[in-house]
């Protein structure tokens, strides 16, 4: 592997070296593994610096619950991967530690928050590696980076021992490159077995969100509609109206985030520094070093929200989450499947703004759009690779993903969901 190909993917090696990349698709894992770990969640004897000056210093004495269950059933860490600025982006462009560069394509992202974690596994370098997930920050570097992600139903997995930035919205998941490999790992952090998933149909049905057919890049919607036409031979796919529960979403996550993200933080610096909280909140302002990063923060100080406000936001995703078991269960939906993201992925230094149709628009609301009310509902999700499409003469091609949602606390179900889906995406040319 070229290392100047896939630079800055790592904040932290022991060895001083990263591993060798070979073929890590058909490791054992009971034969032991090594994985990678998000810098933001911690590791005994490594920084856990969530990419940030802001967390310099911080040797955690423990493993994460999540990592010491790794270690138990053979898994080896093999370094911490870099991110977005304690995980405050989705393009993983790091001002202290560079930008992680998508290993299709160096000039582009390998998206955000958890960058390193999708392109240390697109790379070879490990089979597993555990990032984390506010609003896709799992599944955004999964599809750019053309790998599986894993986003377990909010609350399923422990999140002690992580720097995060939402109690409501957060959990820790993984990239690997087979969907029977989260199956594993799921079954592992639970203790459920991970061969008992059933659905309502023998024929599970997937249900395509009207909204996410709108307004995609061209190579997106074409790449979508050959694994649509695909699919609808094995399986049976209808469409389904879901705009009041992504309205209700919409409203919601903004002020979730905005209300929690200063007191997690706050809260983290605090006890890993011994700081008082209200010291710990001017550190986090003070010292983020990504210019994004710090308008975030810089705005959150001048403007807090409001109680009132969040409350109300949380009022909001309660009602999508029952609006989203009425309207899936009347259409008999097992699971929903849309693109995960509706363009491909952005060049490096693109953080604020990309052409999108030909149009200049926001990049985070347009990368957020598919896979951000999920994580405001809580609900499990799987991100698959759906192979590469062609973006222009003497251009490398880039990757293409979809995402399958399920219902909260019937992850083996998605997850058997999936593993069905990947085999059907080997025919697909």
């Amino acid at each position: 592997m070229d290392s100047q190909a896939h630079q800055g993917i790592w904040t932290y090696l022991p060895n001083k070296t990263e591993p060798a990349a070979n073929n890590q698709g058909t490791v054992d894992l009971d034969a032991g593994f090594d994985f990678a770990v998000k810098a933001n969640i911690e590791v005994a004897g490594m920084p856990a610096s969530a990419g940030s000056p802001v967390f310099e210093g911080h040797l955690p004495e423990l493993d994460s619950p999540v990592v010491a269950i790794l270690k138990r059933h053979g898994g080896r860490v093999a370094g911490l991967t870099n991110m977005h600025e304690m995980a405050f982006g989705i393009t993983s462009n790091n001002a202290t530690y560079g930008p992680v560069r998508n290993p299709f394509d160096p000039l582009r992202s390998a998206g955000g928050s958890s960058g390193g974690s999708a392109a240390a596994v697109a790379a070879g370098l490990v089979p597993i590696s555990l990032g984390t997930d506010t609003g896709g920050s799992i599944s955004i570097p999964a599809t750019v980076c053309g790998v599986v992600g894993f986003r377990p139903t909010t609350g399923r997995w422990p999140g002690a021992g992580s720097i995060g930035l939402s109690w409501t919205r957060d959990t820790i998941g993984l990239h690997t490159t087979l969907v029977a490999h989260a199956q594993t790992i799921d079954s592992w952090i639970t203790h459920h077995d991970r061969d008992v998933a059933q659905t309502h149909h023998e024929l599970p049905v997937l249900g395509i969100p009207t909204a996410f057919t709108k307004d995609l890049d061209p190579s997106v919607a074409r790449r979508f509609a050959q694994v649509r036409e695909h699919l609808s031979r094995h399986l049976r796919i209808i469409e389904v109206d879901l705009d009041e529960v992504f309205a209700a979403t919409d409203a919601a996550q903004w002020d979730i985030v905005g209300f929690e993200a200063p007191r997690v933080l706050s809260a983290a610096l605090a006890a890993a520094l011994n700081l008082s909280l209200s010291d710990a909140w001017e550190n986090v302002v003070a010292h983020a070093s990504s210019p994004d990063v710090r308008g975030i923060l810089e705005a959150y100080a001048a403007h807090p929200i409001e109680a009132t406000a969040y409350a109300q936001s949380l009022e909001h995703a309660d009602s999508a989450r029952t609006q989203y078991l009425e309207v899936l269960s009347q259409a008999g939906v097992d699971a929903l499947i849309f693109p995960s993201i509706p363009a491909l992925p952005s060049l490096i230094g693109q953080d604020e703004l990309i052409v999108h149709q030909g149009e200049q628009v926001p990049l985070f609301p347009l990368f957020t759009r598919h896979v951000g009310p999920g994580t405001v509902l809580g609900v499990p999700s799987v991100s698959l690779p759906v192979g590469l499409v062609d973006v222009a003469a003497n251009l490398p091609r880039l990757p293409v993903g979809i995402n399958l949602q399920g219902f909260a606390h019937r992850d083996p179900e998605l997850l058997a969901i999936a593993a069905r889906v990947e085999a059907l995406l080997k025919e697909l040319p």
